[in-house]
């Protein structure tokens, strides 16, 4: 399945991660409970296009009483 592993720093990171984003084919768990509206904004295109291959996403992030991220629950809720 995978050739080679590479390792990733703040700078190359999210190219790869949406890279691999659009390859994803049944299911989309994402672990992050430090991200910021900014970026989820910048993936929800990308996990738009994933609902409409019937791809099942998952976000799991802060709570979402913390109204920093707040934007971040509503957007998800609507794919």
């Amino acid at each position: 399945m995978f050739k080679s592993s590479k390792l990733y720093d703040q700078d190359t990171f999210y190219a790869a991660f949406k890279r691999d984003l659009r390859h994803c084919r049944r299911e989309l768990i994402i672990e992050s409970p430090f991200i910021t509206t900014r970026r989820a904004n910048a993936l929800l295109p990308i996990l738009a296009r994933l609902r409409k291959r019937n791809v099942s996403i998952i976000v799991n992030t802060r709570d979402e009483q913390c109204l920093k991220y707040r934007v971040l629950y509503n957007k998800v809720d609507i794919l």
